[in-house]
Order: structure tokens, then sequence, then C-alpha cells
């Protein structure tokens, strides 16, 4: 994803660039776009999309990352998190058709092989191990939600990796989807708040309309879930 981005991606666009780097980080790609539409403000509508874009990939991304881990929690999280993609991805396109600029496109995403970011994951995970653990073990159910949304706001790919292990534990594999859920609407929201706050008026508004239909859309999936 890292030299896609830097060989092929800034050369191709905002969409493609946008796809490769969700593939990496999609709240970096929120953090540098964000900035640019203030830089650019008629460039707006353009950057929201690859903001929205980035975060689209997310979903299909954790997705593969938790079948890796537990190939039976696809068949769960499949339904969820297509129909988050696709508001995010249909949004963008519409978004990108009606305007015709073109925007600056190149976003860095630092060095893959530094070691300060693999220790950092790997902090990150163990701590996740340990509120997930504790959590479940002293709050039950709530504990885990309670985990998930303190996780997505720094990451999401080690909450997902341990709800999928999670999952294998029997009749768990549906509280797992919808704990992955909550740490992708988590991260929805940081993602929101970067943009609104970095970015110019319009891209704010514009991804705030559509990671609002995500955060919303996720909700009542889980609540509708929880009913069942």
């Amino acid at each position: 994803g890292y030299f896609l981005v830097k060989y092929v991606g800034s050369k191709r666009g905002i969409l493609l660039t946008a796809i490769l780097g969700g593939l990496i980080s999609s709240t970096a790609v929120a953090w540098i776009y964000a900035s640019r539409s203030k830089e650019s403000p008629d460039l707006s509508k353009k950057y929201a999309a690859g903001i929205i874009i980035a975060s689209a990939i997310m979903f299909p991304r954790l997705a593969i990352l938790a079948y890796i881990f537990n190939s039976a929690i696809l068949s769960y999280l499949v339904i969820p998190f297509t129909i988050l993609t696709l508001i995010c991805l249909i949004s963008a396109l519409i978004f990108i058709k009606k305007d015709t600029d073109v925007p600056k496109t190149d976003i860095s995403l630092g060095n893959p092989l530094n070691i300060w970011n693999a220790l950092g994951f790997g902090g990150i995970y163990v701590v996740i191990l340990f509120a997930v653990f504790y959590g479940n073990q002293f709050f039950g159910e709530s504990g885990l939600y309670y985990s998930a949304l303190i996780a997505g706001l720094a990451d999401t790919d080690a909450i997902t990796i341990s709800m999928a292990k999670f999952g294998s534990l029997e009749d768990k594999l549906a509280l797992a989807t919808n704990v992955i859920i909550t740490a992708t609407i988590s991260n929805m929201i940081v993602k929101l708040g970067i943009t609104y706050f970095k970015g110019s008026k319009k891209t704010g508004k514009l991804v705030m309309l559509i990671f609002g239909s995500v955060i919303v859309a996720g909700i009542a999936y889980i609540l509708i879930q929880l009913g069942n």
C-alpha cells in the first residue's frame, strides 16, 4: 500500500490515492486532506470525497484482517460492512462527479519499515487485549463495547484482530462483530472531528453529513442485532 501510494497513487488522481491511502491509514488521509481543503477551499468537495473514500476502504480492509484470524466472522461482517462501505463510496463518487477541478493528491504516510510504528502498534494491541479481557471479566458485554469505543479512538486494526480471536469462542461471533462495528464508529467520530476542525467549512459539513449517516447506520445495525 505504501509503495503504491508513493509511486502510483499521486499520479492517478484523488480517487486512487485515497483508496491506496485507506489501505494504510484512513485517519492519516483525513488529517492531510482536511488541511489541504483549508488551503484550497475551492477544492473542498474533492478533498471531502478523498477523506470519505479512504474511510470506505477501512471496512473491507478490516473484514479481510478479521478473516485472516477467524474465517467464520466474515459472514457476520459482510452485511454491515457492505452497507457502510456503499454509503461512503456512493456519496464520494457523487461529490467527485460534479467537480472538474484537480486537487493536489500526494500524501505522506511515513516509513512503513519504521520500527517505532511496529512497536507502537504492538503496544496498542497489548493494551487492548488487557482491556478486552478485564472488560469482559468485570463488566460483561458492556465492558467490550467500552473497550471498543476507547480503542477506536486510536486504531481499528488491533481491536479487530482481538475480537476476531475472541469470536472463536462458542456463540461469540455476533458479539465480536458488534464490538468491531462499535470500534469503527468510534474511529469515524475521530475522523469527523479532525475534518471539521482542521478542514474548510464545506469539507467539514460534507464529511459530517456522510460520516453521520455511517455512524447512525452502524448504531442502528447494532441495536437491531441486540434486539434479536
